[in-house]
């Protein structure tokens, strides 16, 4: 009888020490303990949609990009008769004329004279002269010099692209003979009335797509204002 009495002790022991072992506690799954063992299965869920903008942010449509492609390239044009200012210089047209006679210059004056033909006063051929009056006031406090020569008038496509241009021949300030005679010293705050001489194609009279350049047209370069000549 002892002997069973014994067993069942030793019995209860061993299951008592059983029990103790697996009462070990766990984390919980709302700790962060359990959290940072924990993988989770890449395909349980779809990724979270990204945070909606603050109604402070504004976000540009569409017709805002296509403004500011197209924009600054018609702020390049000045309508004609009003005035621009460039570094050193204001400009403004004041007239605009064309016509098959030459008038108000001497024929040494024109520098693509040797190739042009006339009969009776008269310009032959598929040319005219394309007559532009300008003033043109020095913005600046000091003196400078201004070479003309590099000025054009030039045909625009609709999208502003140079299709053709022509040089200026002459002007009625002359200092210098030759292509010397394009350059004018301004004195300080100097303002001018002139008119610039050219010699254009007949096909290209049309004055709603000639304009004056500004600046050199090439490279052509955003920051060129073209003046329409009507």
């Amino acid at each position: 009888m002892k002997k069973i009495l014994a067993f069942f002790l030793i019995f209860s022991l061993f299951l008592t020490g059983c029990s103790s072992n697996a009462s070990v506690d766990q984390p919980s799954e709302d700790s962060n303990f359990f959290e940072s063992f924990t993988v989770k299965d890449s395909d349980s869920s779809a990724p979270s949609a990204p945070p909606s903008l603050s109604p402070d942010i504004s976000v540009p449509d569409d017709s805002e990009f296509e403004e500011e492609l197209v924009g600054p390239n018609q702020k390049q044009i000045v309508a004609f008769g009003d005035s621009v200012k460039e570094v050193k210089l204001e400009w403004q047209i004041l007239d605009v004329n064309i016509s098959k006679t030459l008038t108000g210059f001497d024929t040494e004056d024109v520098w693509q004279m040797p190739s042009l033909e006339f009969e009776d006063g008269e310009l032959l051929g598929n040319e005219s002269f394309l007559y532009i009056t300008f003033r043109i006031k020095n913005v600046r406090t000091i003196s400078i010099n201004e070479n003309f020569h590099s000025k054009r008038v030039v045909i625009l496509s609709n999208d502003l692209s140079i299709e053709n241009l022509y040089e200026m021949q002459a002007f009625d300030k002359k200092m210098f003979d030759g292509h010397g005679g394009s350059q004018y010293e301004f004195q300080p705050e100097e303002e001018i009335e002139t008119t610039m001489l050219f010699v254009i194609d007949d096909e290209d009279c049309n004055l709603s797509n000639l304009y004056y350049a500004l600046i050199d047209v090439y490279p052509p370069k955003l920051t060129t204002k073209y003046m329409a000549l009507e």
